[in-house]
C-alpha cells in the first residue's frame, strides 16, 4: 500500500488534512468530529468553534455542521469530567 506524505504549511492546514483523511477512511462519529473542533480551538489552531467548524468541515452540509455543533456541549462536559476524575 502506498502512502501519501503531506507537509501542511500551517497547523490549520494539518487539521483540515487530518479531518479529510478521517472522513474518507474512518467515518467519524459526531462526538469525534466535535472533539476535533474543540481540540483545535483549545490548541489555538482556530480562534473559535465557529471558525474551526466551518474550516474543518467546509465540505459538509450546513445540516451536518449543525449536528456537529450540537455535540460541542457534550464534548465540553465530558472533557471537564475527565479532568475532574484525573485529580
Amino acid at each position: 500500500m502506498l502512502a501519501l506524505i503531506r507537509k501542511p504549511d500551517t497547523a490549520s492546514d494539518a487539521y483540515i488534512a487530518m479531518v479529510e483523511e478521517n472522513e474518507i477512511r474512518v467515518g467519524l462519529s459526531y462526538f469525534e468530529r466535535a472533539s476535533i473542533v474543540a481540540g483545535s480551538v483549545r490548541e489555538g489552531v482556530f480562534r473559535n468553534e465557529k471558525e474551526a467548524l466551518n474550516s474543518l468541515f467546509a465540505a459538509a452540509s450546513r445540516a451536518k455542521r449543525s449536528k456537529i455543533k450540537s455535540f460541542l456541549p457534550v464534548v465540553e462536559t465530558l472533557g471537564a469530567m475527565s479532568v475532574t476524575l484525573q485529580h
